[in-house]
C-alpha cells in the first residue's frame, strides 16, 4: 500500500495546541496576567488560522487573507511575536529534515518594527528576526537569511505596488523560498480600510484614459474593466449597492481579479500627467478630476492587493490581526 504524504507535512509547522500552551505560559509567567478559557480558545483559533494560512500557501489553495479581530488586551501582538519565534525555533530544530517556514510581520511604525523584531529574538533565544526600514542599518540584500522579517505598513504597501520589483522580492523571498506566513499587526493604514470603488467612478476613469496610455498599460486597464464588469454582474444579481468593498464575499469580483494580476502604480503615474480637458479653465475642477482618478485607481490597487491577484494572492496571503 502506498502512503501519500501531504505537502504541508514536509514543513516545520507549529502545532496550534503547542502554541496555546506556550502562549499560556508567556501570558501567566512572563506578563503576570491571568489566563482564562476564552483567552485560550482565542489563542487556539489564532494558532489554527496561522497554520491554515501556511498550508493554503504551500498548496496554493484558497490563499486569500484571513482576518482575526481579537479584542484589545487579548494578546494579538504578543501572540504574533511568540508564534513567529516558535516558527523560527522549529525551523532550526528540524535540522534539514523538514522545510522551514518564513514569516513576514507588518506593523505600523518604525519603532514598533524594531521592538517586534527584538521581542521575537528574545522569545526565540536567538537572532532570528530583523527589522528593515529606512532608518535601519540592515542590508537589503542580507535580510533573506532571517526567519522573521519585520517591516512597516508603508514599506509593505510601497513594495506591493511593484510586484515584479526587487523591493517586493526581498520582502516575500528568503533562503527558505517564499515567506509562507504574513501577519499584519493592526489594519494597514493605506490598504485594510473601507476602500470602495463605484461603477460610476470606474466608468469615468476608463473614459479618462487616453488611447496611448491604454495601449501602454493594457493589464492595468483590463483590471479596472474587470472590476467594473464584476460590479455590473453583482448589481444585476443581488442587492449590492454598486460598490466593491475590500472584504468582499466569495466569488464575484474576486474571481475576475484572480485572472487579471496587475500593479496599478505605472497607470497611476501616467494618469497624473494627463491633461483631462484643456477646455476646462477652472483649476479646481481639473484638480477634482485628477483626484477622483487617483483615488479610484488607488482603491482598485487596494482591492486587488487584498482580494488576491495572481502572484500576490499566493505570496502575500496572510493574517490581519
Amino acid at each position: 500500500m502506498t502512503t501519500v504524504i501531504g505537502m504541508h507535512e514536509q514543513y516545520a509547522l507549529v502545532p496550534p495546541l503547542e502554541f496555546v500552551s506556550a502562549m499560556t505560559d508567556h501570558w501567566t509567567q512572563t506578563l503576570r496576567m491571568p489566563s482564562s478559557s476564552p483567552l485560550r480558545s482565542l489563542w487556539q483559533k489564532m494558532g489554527n488560522v496561522f497554520e491554515r494560512t501556511i498550508i493554503d500557501n504551500i498548496s496554493e489553495c484558497d490563499a486569500r487573507w484571513k482576518v482575526l479581530q481579537p479584542p484589545t488586551g487579548s494578546g494579538k501582538t504578543q501572540g504574533a511575536c511568540l508564534y513567529s519565534a516558535m516558527q523560527a525555533k522549529r525551523n532550526r530544530d528540524a535540522l534539514g529534515n523538514l522545510k522551514p517556514v518564513g514569516v513576514l510581520l507588518v506593523t505600523r511604525l518604525i519603532k514598533q518594527a524594531d521592538d517586534l523584531a527584538a521581542q521575537v529574538n528574545v522569545m526565540a533565544g536567538a537572532n532570528v528576526a530583523v527589522a528593515h526600514h529606512s532608518k535601519s542599518e540592515t542590508d537589503a540584500d542580507d535580510i533573506g537569511r532571517y526567519d522573521v522579517l519585520v517591516v512597516t505598513h508603508q514599506a509593505f504597501v510601497n513594495a506591493a505596488e511593484t510586484l515584479a520589483g526587487a523591493s517586493w522580492s526581498r520582502l516575500v523571498q528568503w533562503k527558505g523560498g517564499h515567506r509562507l506566513l504574513t501577519i499584519v499587526d493592526e489594519a494597514l493604514a493605506n490598504v485594510v480600510e473601507e476602500n470602495k470603488v463605484t461603477l460610476e467612478s470606474l466608468q469615468f476613469v476608463l473614459g479618462c484614459v487616453p488611447f496611448d496610455v491604454a495601449q501602454a498599460f493594457p493589464d492595468q486597464v483590463r483590471l479596472v474593466e474587470a472590476l467594473k464588469d464584476a460590479l455590473v454582474q453583482q448589481a444585476q444579481s443581488d442587492t449590492n449597492d454598486g460598490t466593491a468593498k475590500l472584504m468582499w464575499r466569495d466569488g464575484g469580483a474576486s474571481e475576475v481579479l484572480n485572472a487579471a494580476p496587475a500593479a496599478m502604480k505605472p497607470l497611476r503615474e501616467a494618469m497624473r500627467k494627463v491633461k483631462y480637458d484643456r477646455r476646462i479653465r477652472e483649476g479646481n475642477t481639473k484638480r477634482n478630476i485628477a483626484k477622483l482618478v487617483e483615488d479610484t485607481l488607488a482603491s482598485v490597487q487596494a482591492l486587488a492587493d487584498r482580494a488576491g491577484s495572481g502572484n500576490l494572492d499566493r505570496a502575500v496571503s496572510g493574517v490581519s490581526a
